[in-house]
């Protein structure tokens, strides 16, 4: 289901590279392949949450803040999608990627929404993901 959205809002190459690896990461996240899930960032990352900024400044600790933000879900988290993802490349190797998501239970009912803004950058032609910011899902926008 993911990916047919994923088509329909990319206008470009790039664009469907980006939302491709964000859509890996996010299976990674939800089947808790956290080793996996950190080979798709590049280091030093910052995690800007609402009332601190993590660093991780190499796997092991990305793997640590992933294990633990997995561990603070709510008993009844199944796992989390997309709804809505914008890419915007701001050169040829920076993007950022505006992102709506939804939090499920184990009968598939969503609990809860989210957004969030991801910053990548393409390293030998591959995208990896440098910074994460959450925020308020009705301040979300699409940048096209």
């Amino acid at each position: 289901m993911l990916f047919s959205f994923t088509f329909l809002a990319a206008s470009n190459i790039e664009d469907i590279k980006i939302l491709n690896k964000l859509s890996s990461f996010n299976r990674s996240f939800n089947q808790k392949e956290y080793t996996q899930m950190a080979n798709f960032f590049d280091f030093p990352v910052t995690i800007n949450l609402f009332n601190e900024t993590l660093l991780a400044i190499n796997k092991k600790k990305i793997i640590k803040i992933y294990k633990d933000a997995r561990k603070n879900q709510p008993k009844k988290y199944q796992r989390s999608d997309f709804k809505e993802m914008s890419v915007k490349l701001l050169s040829e190797n920076i993007a950022i990627v505006n992102t709506m998501y939804s939090e499920y239970d184990k009968n598939n009912n969503s609990y809860f929404t989210g957004s969030a803004l991801y910053t990548l950058r393409k390293i030998e032609d591959e995208w990896r993901i440098i910074s994460y910011t959450p925020y308020k899902p009705y301040n979300f926008f699409n940048f096209k």
